[in-house]
């Protein structure tokens, strides 16, 4: 009996292991796409007063899922700018200054504090009133906060391009994580998960207003507005038995 030459067997190994690491994914085609799409059964929905029916979210979708060439494994990095507003906080409103009535000898009327400076003689010009600085000193909470940028990598993944930031959680950034799920389950061969995240995220629209986390309704909007908008979905799966 032959031994069996472990270099051979490494080498086989690697090999098995290349081969499983490339069919994690898998191209899907339009037509399978939309057929999965039609199965899982999506209802319309409302968006920016605009009502979507199904046939036309489906041809979103399947339109969207196009800039991931229908690539279930495609991940893209993407570089979002956070920009975030500190709300200045107004000084507090001065105590509206009246003059003190002059007294009927005609003498200088007396001052209410005596802490304030003392009265220049009779006769000398008056001094002229000193302005308050615009700006409050540093620390005091009364200037005006500047607007600060930040850039943070985001992450796509899968064929639909659901991202980190709100679909699922990469442990790379802080995330919603709507569909409760981690950002890998999204790049391998079955996208029954990836579908079953979109049908989380469309029926968040159809929750009571104060509901809807007003992050996931603006991602919503985006994909549903900005993304393949003016596309026909006869025309567009034509091709399609």
């Amino acid at each position: 009996m032959k031994s069996v030459n472990p270099v051979k067997m490494l080498a086989a190994f690697a090999l098995a292991l290349l081969v499983s690491s490339v069919t994690e994914g898998r191209i899907v085609n339009k037509c399978e796409l939309k057929a999965q799409l039609d199965a899982a059964q999506f209802q319309q929905i409302t968006v920016m007063e605009e009502t979507i029916t199904v046939n036309s979210l489906i041809t979103r979708l399947v339109c969207k899922a196009s800039s991931s060439a229908f690539n279930t494994s495609f991940v893209k990095n993407t570089t979002v700018h956070n920009k975030e507003m500190k709300p200045s906080q107004a000084p507090p409103q001065a105590a509206s200054q009246v003059p003190p009535k002059a007294s009927s000898s005609g003498a200088p009327p007396q001052a209410p504090s005596s802490r304030l400076p003392p009265q220049a003689p009779a006769g000398a010009p008056p001094k002229p009133h000193a302005h308050a600085p615009t700006k409050g000193p540093q620390g005091s909470g009364h200037e005006t906060q500047p607007n600060t940028a930040t850039k943070v990598v985001r992450h796509l993944y899968g064929v639909f391009q659901l991202s980190d930031q709100w679909a699922c959680d990469s442990g790379m950034n802080p995330s919603l994580n709507v569909c409760n799920m981690t950002c890998s389950a999204l790049t391998d061969d079955d996208i029954t998960d990836d579908i079953s995240c979109l049908k989380t995220l469309m029926n968040i629209t159809k929750a009571k207003p104060k509901e809807i986390p007003t992050a996931v309704k603006k991602i919503v909007e985006m994909m549903m507005v900005k993304e393949c908008h003016s596309v026909v979905s006869p025309n567009y799966f034509a091709d399609c038995v």
